[in-house]
C-alpha cells in the first residue's frame, strides 16, 4: 500500500470517528485524490468551515467530484446547496434532481423532495422538463417519469405508464430504469410476478451504475426474518452490502456490520 492511500484511508477513518479536524489536517495534501469518499469529505469540512475556510462554491466542487463517482451522499448534500442556495443561486429544480440521484427513498431527499413537491411552481415546472426530455429520447428522463407517475406526483398516477417509462428507459440502457422495472417484477404489478427476473434486473441496474440496487440485493441474499439473516447466501449478502457501503450508503453499511457476526459464526461452524 502507497503512503497517499495509507493517509487518505487514515483521514476517512479519522473523519468517520468524528476526529474531523485531525482528517483535515491529512487532506491539506491530498486535495487531488479521486477517491469518492475522500472527496465527500473534504466537502464537507470546506463547507463547514473545519479545518480549511468556509466556500461553498469550492465545497460544491468536490461533491461533484464525488458524486460523479456515484457516491450518495454527495448528491444529497449538492440538492442541499441548491436548495438553500449556497455558493449558488437557489434552484429547486436542480435540487430536486439531486435529491432523485441520492435516492429518493432515503429520508433527508424524502423531506426535500416534498418540500418541492409542495411548489407548484417549481414541481410544474420539474415535470414539463421531463416530459419535454423523455420525448426527445432521454433515458434518465424516462425512469424519473415512471417516479413521477407511480407516485402520482403533478400527474394522474398510472402504474402502467409507468411500468412503460420505466421499460423504455431500460432499453435505452438506463441503470435506473433496469431498477425500477424490477420492482415491477417484484411485485407482480402489471407484469408476472418474478423474483428471478427481479434479481437480474437489479444486478444490471448496478452495472450500468445504479448503485441503490447495491441494498435490496444485499437484502435478498440475507434474507432478514425478525431481525436476523437466514442467509440465502452469505458471501453475496456481504459483498453486496459492501459495494452499497462503498457508494455511501449507510444501510448498507449497518447492515454490513450486523451480519459479520454471523457470518463469523457460520466460518468457526465450517472449520469445526
Amino acid at each position: 500500500m502507497s503512503e497517499r492511500v495509507e493517509q487518505i484511508e487514515k483521514a476517512i477513518s479519522l473523519f468517520e470517528h468524528g476526529q474531523k479536524e485531525e482528517a483535515a489536517k491529512i487532506y491539506h495534501d491530498y486535495l487531488y485524490t479521486d477517491d469518492s469518499v475522500a472527496l465527500y469529505q473534504i466537502g464537507h469540512l470546506i463547507e463547514k468551515g473545519i479545518g480549511f475556510d468556509k466556500d461553498f462554491t469550492v465545497a460544491r466542487d468536490f461533491y461533484e467530484r464525488s458524486a460523479n463517482q456515484g457516491y450518495q451522499v454527495s448528491y444529497l448534500c449538492l440538492g442541499i446547496l441548491y436548495y438553500e442556495g449556497k455558493g449558488v443561486p437557489v434552484d429547486k429544480v436542480k435540487a430536486y434532481k439531486y435529491f432523485l440521484g441520492a435516492n429518493p427513498e432515503d429520508p433527508s431527499a424524502q423531506y426535500y423532495m416534498t418540500l418541492i413537491e409542495g411548489d407548484w411552481f417549481a414541481i410544474s415546472k420539474i415535470i414539463r422538463e421531463h416530459q419535454s426530455n423523455a420525448a426527445k429520447g432521454s433515458a434518465s428522463a424516462m425512469a424519473n417519469l415512471c417516479y413521477f407517475y407511480e407516485k402520482g406526483i403533478f400527474v394522474k398516477q398510472s402504474s402502467k405508464k409507468a411500468y412503460e417509462f420505466a421499460k423504455k428507459a431500460y432499453e435505452l440502457g438506463n441503470g435506473c430504469g433496469a431498477y425500477n422495472l424490477s420492482t415491477y417484477y417484484e411485485n407482480g404489478k402489471i407484469v408476472g410476478h418474478s423474483l428471478k427476473r427481479s434479481i437480474e434486473l437489479k444486478k444490471e441496474a448496478y452495472e450500468r451504475g445504479y448503485y441503490h440496487a447495491a441494498l435490496p440485493l444485499g437484502d435478498y441474499y440475507a434474507n432478514w426474518e425478525g431481525g436476523v439473516p437466514h442467509f440465502l447466501d452469505p458471501s453475496s449478502a456481504f459483498i453486496w452490502y459492501l459495494k452499497g457501503s462503498d457508494h455511501g450508503f449507510s444501510e448498507a453499511k449497518e447492515k454490513l456490520e450486523r451480519i459479520k457476526p454471523y457470518i463469523d459464526q457460520l466460518i468457526s461452524m465450517e472449520k469445526l
